[in-house]
């Protein structure tokens, strides 16, 4: 490995977990009963994609077919979730998110960026300065 790559590597790395600890302070200060982490990001995958069939679901998500069969009941017994026919095939279902997923997702993901706005706001003039420049490339990445 060459001292750039590995620069490039680290660099990366610092990055990706800077991103993870922004992206779980704002979902984690907001509290929707019964949620976790991966519940909102089957919440937020199929506000993105929906309706999914349970396997497109769990590909999505990287999880067993019983491990998002247990999520989907879950999150169908909190309302956030309901079943509809598919209609390419009868016998199958998809999932969607409900009324009161959308709100609860939005709620969330509303608190989140208060939160960060917040302390953005804490950030001095040239920090602030340089996120902003950094947001184009950083979207660009997303």
């Amino acid at each position: 490995m060459t001292t750039a790559l590995a620069t490039d590597v680290e660099f990366a790395g610092r990055l990706r977990i800077a991103a993870g600890r922004i992206a779980r302070d704002g979902l984690g200060q907001k509290r929707v009963d019964g949620m976790t982490p991966s519940r909102m990001t089957a919440l937020a995958v199929l506000a993105a994609e929906a309706p999914l069939r349970m396997g497109e679901l769990a590909a999505r998500l990287g999880i067993s077919a019983p491990t998002v069969s247990r999520l989907v009941d879950h999150l169908a017994e909190l309302g956030f979730l309901e079943r509809v026919a598919d209609e390419d095939d009868h016998r199958a279902t998809r999932v969607r998110l409900s009324a009161e997923g959308h709100r609860g997702l939005a709620a969330v993901r509303e608190h989140g960026a208060t939160r960060l706005a917040d302390r953005i706001a804490e950030l001095d003039d040239a920090e602030r300065a340089a996120l902003e420049r950094a947001l184009p490339v950083l979207e660009r990445l997303a």
